[in-house]
């Protein structure tokens, strides 16, 4: 288990675990970032994460993607 940011490009991932509090908890599983789902990291750019997460692109900052776990 890691957090996104050491995520590969191009890779599909399964999140294993959120570590982080109960309000962003909800607003990532709003999205479709819930464990058990799988996301691709399409592309990192500066601080940003372009994440693939069932048909949707989503983007993340860093703090936010290390709080995923894959």
């Amino acid at each position: 288990m890691m957090p996104m940011t050491f995520a590969q490009s191009g890779e599909e991932y399964i999140i294993k675990k959120l570590s982080c509090g109960v309000g962003e908890k909800s607003k990532l599983e709003k999205i479709g970032l819930c464990v058990g789902a799988a996301v691709t990291v399409i592309a990192v750019s500066g601080d940003n994460y372009i994440v693939r997460i069932k048909q949707a692109r989503v983007a993340l900052n860093a703090e936010t993607a290390g709080k995923i776990m894959v």
